[in-house]
């Protein structure tokens, strides 16, 4: 498995540089990080660090986790869960995803994916 570069400048251009979100190369992939702080990785897709506390809304919502095959069995990551597809096309709610409004909390954001800001959490 690779990680789209293209891909990965994508969520870069998406997410501005207000968001202060940087790229570093990542098992075959790429790490984005946010101050220091690894909030999601960018393999054959986009997949945000969350929390476990909000794992059960983002798998409500048809997140899935980040999954890979070593050694002939297949690796299940809880901590990354997919970004939807709606999130590639809209700045706001991928920088809500990524970084919330508070750019220094430790979590991904209580708002799952495919809620607004309509629906509570």
């Amino acid at each position: 498995m690779t990680g789209s570069r293209a891909l990965a400048d994508h969520v870069l251009d998406l997410l501005g540089p207000r968001a202060d979100v940087g790229l570093a190369p990542f098992f075959g992939g790429w790490s984005l990080r946010h101050r220091g702080r690894q909030i999601g990785i960018v393999m054959d897709t986009v997949y945000a660090r969350v929390d476990l506390a909000h794992r059960d809304a983002w798998h409500d919502n048809g997140s899935v986790p980040f999954r890979y095959t070593a050694r002939g069995r297949t690796v299940t990551v809880e901590a990354y869960w997919s970004v939807p597809a709606d999130a590639l096309d809209d700045p706001d709610l991928l920088r809500d995803l990524f970084c919330g409004t508070d750019h220094d909390a430790p979590a991904v954001p209580d708002r799952p994916p495919g809620v607004t800001t309509a629906r509570p959490s």
